[in-house]
């Protein structure tokens, strides 16, 4: 009951009215925040004004965002552990095959989730393993060169737009 009057007093006082309408607008304000930060937190992003990781290129496909989330796990969790991206020639069909998970969606996952093709996304694996690999060199006893070939790069000119 409190509350009602209160809302009848700021609706009657024009100098209160201006304060309620500064708390409606904080109020949206805050709502809006929590929301995006709540999506943001659980992985639905908003990626390029487009529904939550659908872009056009995929309307068609069965993924649902939760299998996105998934895809994005097993693919991150497996390069990590088994350390494949380190092969040179690593492609797209070996990690497709090592998951058993069609290309087509984990290029999907690549894209949407992650917002890299899948040479990028390996590359800038291949730049973290190489900066960890000069971190750890203390004494300065691999070359670029070895450090570039250990991390699966195959030329300088593969890993230099990566690594800046």
């Amino acid at each position: 009951m409190l509350s009602f009057l209160l809302i009848i007093e700021f609706l009657i006082d024009p100098a209160k009215n201006k304060s309620l309408i500064s708390f409606i607008i904080l109020l949206i304000f805050i709502i809006t925040y929590v929301l995006m930060n709540t999506l943001l937190i659980h992985g639905l992003r908003l990626s390029k004004g487009s529904e939550f990781f659908t872009s056009i290129k995929y309307t068609t496909s069965s993924l649902k965002s939760n299998d996105i989330i998934s895809i994005a796990d097993q693919i991150y969790l497996n390069l990590k552990n088994s350390r494949s991206f380190l092969k040179p020639n690593y492609s797209l069909d070996q990690l497709s095959e090592e998951l058993s998970i069609p290309k087509s969606n984990i290029s999907q996952v690549l894209n949407e989730y992650f917002e890299k093709s899948f040479f990028e996304f390996i590359n800038t694996m291949r730049v973290e393993e190489a900066i960890m690999m000069i971190k750890k060199d203390s004494n300065h006893q691999l070359s670029i060169k070895e450090i570039m070939y250990a991390s699966g790069f195959n030329s300088k000119s593969t890993l230099l737009p990566f690594y800046q």
